[in-house]
């Protein structure tokens, strides 16, 4: 269920394509001794190519990066090289490298460029003026030329002991050296936020002829996944004409299907899509993405009745994804069924249990919480919310509410003056 996050209209969320990204970057974190539950993972709607390491380990990509990889090993030594950069402490150091008295304005006018340029999105970058920003990069560009180095060597680390050819992050960082002659407007962020040299590139090259690993084939099961990422990816985001023209009816491999699936549907040919989607179920049925799929196609064209068993399989098949289970409990709400709705309230606390970033989830457990006559875990769950889409002045109004109606002590009351201590806190660091 590919989404626009309601937090940063450019973050999407979807689990098969963050599953994949995962499955690529977990023999990468054991290496580095990082848990894969850990790592923060952010997919950015930007057809440029670009990737980033911001608020300790989290990871950002691009949609752009993602389909202009031919193969995993790229996306791979990309991911490697991100890791470098969380396993350096490379963005600590860079808060420590600006010694003016205003650093931390200006790390995060660094940090807005450099977002501000991946998503041509001007009102994160105008506020600082041109002049200003254009000496930022530069600033940036100086100290990153040895992050770089170092990360690079990281990358490569972590890539031999994960038993990954470095070919893919030589086949990346090749794909970028002819853009250094393009002007600015017309590179990849990634250039920007990641200065690349001769240095780096011959660097990763003697790597990749000195490695035994160097002409290893890339995993089939990982290739496997990558076309169909692609596909779903390309679906989603290109126009559905272009998807239907690229993935004819001559191909019938389920990859095309799927991608023809999801063009129909994003087209308003529902019904072609529903049954494409269930010839598709009948080849795979434990295929959880598949139930989803056909679950969000017939939930936005209002059958709700129908897409409650599509999305109860999903959930069946994949049961730590939360946001399947997002999904099903908001059809399970739209249904306003009251032993439906404690069932919903079930499934969002599981949700809850493996990612509290999803500010739907927070939505939905406040209404199906108030339904259940259980006003102060909805005002917590309301807290929750605005506090995670900032809005701390509505957070603090639903944090105290919480506190007058639940029981002393009790795990939500303790939350919610854990909201209004936070709340306080980061009021009175920006008052600073």
């Amino acid at each position: 269920m590919l989404a626009i996050s309601s937090v940063h209209a450019a973050v999407i969320r979807d689990t098969e394509i963050e599953h994949t990204i995962r499955e690529y970057a977990s023999p990468l974190l054991k290496a580095a001794g990082i848990q894969t539950k850990d790592l923060g993972l952010h997919i950015i709607k930007d057809k440029a190519m670009n990737a980033f390491v911001h608020g300790g380990q989290h990871i950002y990509i691009t949609t752009g990066l993602l389909t202009a990889a031919k193969h995993p090993g790229q996306i791979q030594g990309v991911l490697a090289h991100e890791i470098g950069h969380i396993t350096g402490g490379h963005l600590a150091r860079m808060r420590h490298a600006v010694s003016n008295r205003r650093k931390e304005a200006f790390i995060s006018q660094l940090i807005g460029v450099a977002i501000g340029l991946l998503g041509k999105n001007s009102s994160l970058t105008a506020a600082a003026g041109l002049k200003t920003q254009d000496i930022a990069l530069k600033k940036l560009h100086k100290f990153n030329r040895t992050q770089e180095r170092s990360a690079d060597q990281v990358a490569i680390k972590l890539l031999n002991q994960a038993q990954i050819s470095a070919r893919g992050l030589l086949d990346f960082l090749t794909l970028l050296e002819g853009q250094e002659l393009l002007v600015r407007a017309r590179q990849d962020p990634y250039l920007l936020t990641h200065p690349l040299t001769r240095a780096r590139i011959n660097f990763v090259r003697n790597q990749v002829k000195l490695s035994d690993l160097s002409n290893k084939p890339i995993n089939p099961q990982l290739m496997a996944r990558h076309v169909r990422m692609l596909a779903k990816l390309k679906a989603f985001l290109n126009p559905p004409s272009q998807t239907l023209a690229e993935y004819s009816t001559k191909a019938e491999d389920k990859n095309a299907r799927y991608a023809r699936a999801i063009a129909l549907y994003r087209n308003a040919r529902l019904s072609e899509a529903v049954d494409l989607m269930g010839n598709l179920i009948t080849q795979s049925p434990h295929d959880p993405y598949f139930h989803e799929l056909k679950g969000q196609i017939l939930f936005e064209s209002g059958n709700l009745s129908l897409a409650l068993p599509s999305y109860e399989t999903a959930v069946r098949l994949k049961p730590s994804a939360s946001l399947l289970r997002v999904g099903l409990a908001h059809i399970q709400i739209e249904l306003q069924t009251p032993g439906l709705n404690k069932s919903a309230i079930k499934n969002l606390i599981q949700a809850l249990r493996y990612d509290r970033t999803i500010p739907l989830c927070w939505h939905l457990a406040s209404i199906a919480y108030g339904r259940n006559n259980q006003m102060g875990m909805s005002a917590l769950m309301l807290a929750e919310y605005n506090e995670l889409t900032g809005r701390p002045a509505d957070a603090r109004q639903q944090a105290k509410k919480a506190i007058r109606i639940l029981s002393k002590n009790s795990p939500g009351w303790i939350r919610a003056q854990d909201i209004l201590r936070q709340n306080k806190k980061v009021r009175q660091h920006n008052a600073k």
